[in-house]
């Protein structure tokens, strides 16, 4: 009777590229994109730990995490969250992410949480390609 498990995102992606680098799979034309649930201010080390792994991982390929990229900003020291806890303007975290080759992604946009707290904690990510 075990507990339950807790799966980390950022983890799987680790893993699956761990089993299928060499497959061609992740290239210059692959974009990665979505809510990763970690980052490195969390409390629990492995979010912030698992945000670094998959960078490492990924620029293997070529692949960048595009908003720090264009933006010049460090993991954990964003401008722009991409997620409120609760829906609370204080509890800023930036779980979402965009990963690609480094010229691919241009105009990377996150919404205002003044208009979207109302429809979720998420901001979008929009982007040009």
């Amino acid at each position: 009777m075990g507990g339950s498990k807790v799966i980390h995102y950022s983890k799987e992606i680790t893993k699956y590229y761990e089993e299928n680098k060499d497959s061609g799979f992740f290239n210059e034309d692959l974009i990665i994109y979505g809510d990763f649930n970690c980052d490195v201010r969390l409390t629990d080390k492995r979010h912030g730990k698992n945000v670094y792994e998959v960078i490492e991982k990924l620029s293997e390929k070529g692949l960048v995490d595009t908003y720090h990229y264009l933006t010049g900003e460090e993991q954990g020291k964003e401008s722009i969250p991409t997620f409120y806890w609760r829906r609370d303007l204080n509890s800023p975290f930036h779980l979402d992410h965009v990963f690609s080759a480094p010229d691919k992604i241009k105009n990377l946009q996150i919404g205002n949480a003044d208009k979207w707290l109302e429809i979720s904690d998420h901001m979008p990510l929009t982007f040009e390609i």
